[in-house]
């Protein structure tokens, strides 16, 4: 058996309190994450349409880049910590790491609202199907299938084109 705690050099890394005792309470505690998504939000749509936005989407995949990545994903661990309590590597798994590829696929990759779109999608169907976890298994990698060979742009993607099919059709 693995010791995931590594107790020898970190003492073990559970238990971890709420960040005020205010938050202890879960629906505080969801309301914080909550604000804390839409501030993230705003930030994103704020710095993706300012000159550093455009120079960011020009470099693509630049260090830049990479450091505001990580500092969200610091940020986001912090609260993931603060919910769970502990601090484990089966909280960041492969397979975790995996389904936030999959969120942003199957959203839409170069929107803000993709990757939501993608996360609700993930969230919701496990949820329709929880009877039916091999139905889960084959929608999602139908869904996924689709997506990448289909809809490049993902679910917003189609969303946009159905809208725009619609408009035209209704003219």
């Amino acid at each position: 058996m693995v010791d995931v705690d590594w107790r020898s050099v970190t003492g073990g890394i559970f238990e971890i309190p709420p960040p005020t005792p205010f938050f202890a309470e879960k629906l505080h505690y969801y309301h914080l994450a909550l604000a804390a998504a839409g501030a993230v939000i705003a930030c994103c749509a704020r710095l993706l349409n300012s000159e550093i936005g455009r120079a960011m989407e020009a470099i693509r995949e630049g260090e830049k880049l990479a450091e505001c990545s990580g500092a969200l994903v610091g940020f986001q661990g912090s609260l993931q910590t603060h919910h769970e309590t502990l601090i484990s590597p089966q909280l960041y798994s492969s397979l975790e790491s995996l389904n936030y590829v999959i969120m942003n696929v199957i959203g839409g990759m170069h929107t803000l609202v993709g990757p939501l779109v993608g996360a609700v999608f993930m969230i919701i169907v496990p949820e329709l199907l929880r009877d039916y976890v091999n139905a889960q298994h084959i929608l999602f990698g139908i869904t996924l299938i689709v997506v990448m060979a289909g809809l490049p742009t993902g679910l917003v993607g189609m969303g946009a084109k159905l809208i725009d099919m619609l408009e035209r059709g209704a003219r």
